[in-house]
């Protein structure tokens, strides 16, 4: 079953979007180019990365990750590792910043 037909079952459940059959299939399926570009995020971490002033939406989140396909499903898992690292960087740094006064 190609992805799109893998997409389209999982969405056609109830109570199942694009976002979670989409991150159904890159976690579960394994499945190498899956893309959820609706995921925030992604949306932030490639924010950060590539010095945007805005967060991309969905759309542009899609033409940007053009460039990692067939592998969209690794910039994803790497994408959401950066976000993680970055998020508890501030975390501590803001947990410094309170102490330290």
């Amino acid at each position: 079953m190609t992805d799109d037909n893998a997409r389209s079952a999982l969405t056609s459940l109830k109570g199942i979007g694009a976002w979670s059959a989409d991150v159904y299939l890159l976690m579960a399926m394994r499945r190498a180019d899956i893309w959820p570009a609706g995921d925030l995020a992604l949306a932030a971490a490639v924010q950060q990365l590539k010095g945007l002033t805005k967060r991309p939406g969905p759309d542009e989140l899609e033409m940007l990750a053009e460039v990692w396909r067939p592998h969209r499903a690794v910039a994803a898992r790497m994408l959401w590792q950066f976000y993680l690292g970055e998020k508890a960087r501030v975390k501590k740094s803001r947990k410094t910043r309170l102490t330290s006064k």
